[in-house]
């Protein structure tokens, strides 16, 4: 395999370990929705399982650059900063992803041990885990901004999803202190962006270093 080959080769398994990060939940979602629409609850158990898999293989595969101290990056639709999405899978993202996968897994086996939900359950419940990926593997705040809105929305379904009154009541308080919350983070946002002026962490971390050493007397 030539030079220029290889590179292509990585550049593509790099895409593609990134991507799928994304993707599994993103696919175990759909298919819980097409489970929903043709009422067949046999979808529930395979879109847990593609999701497992597909979850599972991306972080083997991007294990050896990350043991590396490699971050693993990807612009979706091939737009680079500032304009376009940037993913980044890094040590940390690697670390959260793995702990979200074995708390999310022992709470779809209880879901599935003491109650029966339909498949538009867990509609939601991949939904959240594919907005919580995006969370981990985002690199500007803006988008951080939407992912955190999906996870929100999700999560109040997910809690009110039983139809009773304590239910109700748990996702009405969980909703005013989301939206609290959000409102925080909007306020925040718009702070860090008058001062660094760009929504990108990176370079919003670099233009908030300089700014800070230029203030810094001698």
């Amino acid at each position: 395999m030539s030079g220029r080959s290889r590179t292509a080769y990585m550049s593509l398994s790099t895409d593609l370990t990134v991507l799928l990060l994304l993707l599994a939940p993103l696919s175990a979602a759909v298919l819980s929705l097409l489970g929903k629409l043709f009422s067949s609850r046999g979808v529930i158990t395979p879109a847990f399982i593609l999701w497992l898999v597909g979850s599972i293989w991306a972080l083997v595969a991007a294990a050896p650059s990350i043991f590396s101290g490699v971050a693993l990056e990807y612009s979706v639709g091939g737009w680079l900063e500032p304009y376009g999405i940037g993913l980044r899978v890094n040590g940390l993202t690697w670390i959260a992803t793995l702990t979200d996968i074995v708390i999310a897994s022992a709470a779809w086996l209880c879901t599935r041990r003491y109650r029966r939900f339909d498949p538009l359950f867990y509609f939601f419940f991949f939904l959240a885990l594919f907005s919580l990926q995006g969370l981990l593997c985002t690199k500007d705040i803006f988008n951080l901004f939407v992912w955190f809105e999906v996870l929100s929305l999700s999560s109040f379904i997910l809690v009110a999803y039983d139809g009773s009154l304590n239910a109700k009541l748990a996702a009405f308080n969980y909703l005013i202190i989301s939206s609290m919350s959000i409102l925080f983070f909007l306020l925040g946002v718009w702070i860090l962006y008058q001062l660094s002026g760009v929504l990108a962490l990176d370079q919003m971390t670099f233009r908030l270093d300089a700014l800070r050493a230029r203030s810094t007397p001698d």
